[in-house]
């Protein structure tokens, strides 16, 4: 759990940096580049982490909707997903 932590803390400070750097298409792409994978290898914690993180700017990030829809269907596939584990995100 340790290591989780400490990638969840990577996910806030890396992405408050592009976010104070106003480094949007960074952040966006970041998103993106997660939504076309094939496989996503993140757990359930860091992809919630990222879906907390850019919650500020959720209506900033154009790829931010279908990203929230990919974790939904990821966690649903992975048997991860709860009712209301996404709600307000």
């Amino acid at each position: 759990m340790g290591k989780t932590d400490d990638a969840i803390n990577v996910i806030y400070k890396d992405v408050d940096e592009l976010l104070r750097g106003k480094r949007f298409v960074e952040c966006d792409d970041l998103l993106e580049s997660i939504i076309g994978m094939d496989s996503i290898p993140y757990s359930a914690d860091l992809l919630l982490a990222l879906l907390v993180a850019t919650l500020p700017v959720r209506y900033t990030l154009p790829n931010r909707d279908a990203f929230l829809k990919r974790v939904e269907k990821v966690l649903y596939e992975r048997g991860e997903y709860e009712e209301g584990i996404v709600l307000g995100l």
